[in-house]
């Protein structure tokens, strides 16, 4: 039983607003009605049964019932979305660490389906887009074929060439033939360690792959197929996480889990390879190629003049930081933050190096100078080991206190442009300001 009045339906005790308008169809003796009914996310349930209700109500003889939106669809749907796509992550992400450990970064290109691999030729054209990993290249179908379809691992020429060193005597070694056989990857690497059948899996995915399409391509997402969304993930997700952890027991050399967890996630990748241009600035700075380890080299570089103590602490927390995070068998949001955070506050660190130094030359020659007249000076008086882009960091400590240029850091506007090439120093800068500045390195 419901009641309403102008503006709203009440429905066991619940408060519905509705809105409808009516009139008359063009050169018929008709009429239509059209009903619009809203609800709050706190009374879904109950919205559903005063829907059935009052379409139960409108059909007759004389009615033809017509949905035009259905927002439970489209909740049903986003609802279902949001599963899907994390059971996919979870597929990528064990599919990705045991081929990166069992096989190495050549994974895709030599152990991958003919389908597979055009599909990773095909996306590789896609206008220079960079993909968390190769599993990201292909879509959530092709997921399973990487893991079902059969492919060759050995060549038929390498079976022709094991057919003719045969002699008419010598006997066949059955086991060594049925190695050319096709097979999958499924059968290589997988079956001992995810507890299910293939033929179990296999079904269940092409299903969430027909439900997917739906949420995808569908105006009219049913709850019954969300509820099987529902329970294929309940299914999946801890197999698949269960699957996940026990590879994660594998002994792993540290450099091969820093390159699996690259790997998994774009964003670490982005660190990890930030986070090598420090170092590669860390090296600069004690005059080491790449062959001596990191350690040693920071231990040179105790006490040395050629790099600030504050700044070689900021680069030693974060090789600290990127352990701990490498380490982890799924790096925490806290720590990816923490790491981001750590490599922006070397990087400022590093343009900040400068600072002092350029100020004092340029202060020296009279607050006012050309950036030659600043290069010469730097060659004469600094203690830096100067290395090929010394120059860029001095114009960068200029640049970035200027207000002048595009690269303005927005912090401390110290020195103004006279003309190409040639700048002084401010005139009335706060003193406060300029001692900041100064300890800024």
């Amino acid at each position: 039983m419901f009641f309403f009045n102008e503006k709203e339906i009440e429905y066991k005790d619940i408060k519905f607003k509705y809105e409808i308008r009516y009139g008359d169809v063009s050169d018929k003796v008709q009429k239509y009605f059209y009903i619009a009914i809203s609800c709050s996310k706190a009374y879904v349930e109950e919205y559903k049964q005063l829907l059935k209700i009052v379409r139960g109500a409108c059909k007759s003889d004389s009615f033809d019932v017509e949905t035009l939106t259905s927002d439970l669809s489209h909740y049903s749907a986003c609802n279902a979305y949001g599963k899907i796509h994390e059971i996919e992550n979870l597929m990528r992400r064990l599919i990705t660490f045991f081929m990166v450990t069992k096989v190495g970064k050549d994974w895709a290109k030599n152990n991958s389906p003919d389908a597979v691999k055009k599909n990773f030729a095909r996306d590789r054209s896609n206008n220079g887009h960079e993909y968390a990993s190769e599993l990201h290249k292909l879509d959530f179908g092709h997921l399973a074929d990487f893991l079902f379809k059969s492919y060759q691992t050995k060549t038929n020429e390498s079976l022709y060439t094991e057919i003719n060193s045969l002699s008419d005597s010598e006997q066949v070694n059955i086991e060594k033939l049925k190695s050319f056989i096709p097979t999958s990857n499924w059968n290589i690497f997988f079956k001992d360690s995810i507890n299910v059948e293939a033929s179990y899996l296999k079904s269940r995915w092409e299903k969430l792959t027909d439900l997917r399409n739906r949420v995808a391509h569908s105006a009219d997402f049913t709850e019954e197929e969300y509820d099987e969304v529902e329970e294929i993930f309940d299914e999946l997700k801890p197999i698949l996480n269960d699957a996940f952890d026990q590879s994660v027991k594998l002994k792993i050399e540290s450099d091969e889990r820093e390159k699996i967890v690259s790997n998994l996630d774009s964003k670490i990748g982005g660190l990890f390879r930030e986070i090598e241009l420090c170092e590669r600035y860390i090296r600069n700075s004690a005059g080491d190629t790449r062959n001596t380890p990191i350690e040693n080299v920071i231990n040179n570089l105790s006490g040395s003049p050629d790099i600030q103590k504050k700044t070689l602490n900021s680069f030693i927390e974060l090789v600290n930081l990127k352990a701990k995070l490498t380490a982890e068998t799924s790096p925490s949001d806290e720590n990816i933050n923490e790491l981001e955070n750590r490599v922006l506050d070397f990087k400022e660190q590093i343009n900040h190096t400068w600072n002092d130094e350029v100020y004092n030359i340029v202060k020296g020659l009279g607050g006012k100078a050309t950036l030659n007249e600043i290069y010469i000076e730097v060659r004469k008086t600094s203690k830096r080991t100067l290395y090929s882009a010394w120059k860029t960091s001095v114009r960068r400590a200029i640049y970035t206190n200027s207000s002048d240029v595009e690269l303005f850091g927005g912090k401390y506007d110290i020195y103004k442009k006279v003309n190409k090439g040639t700048w002084k120093i401010r005139e009335n800068i706060e003193e406060s300001i300029l001692s900041d500045f100064l300890k800024s390195n």
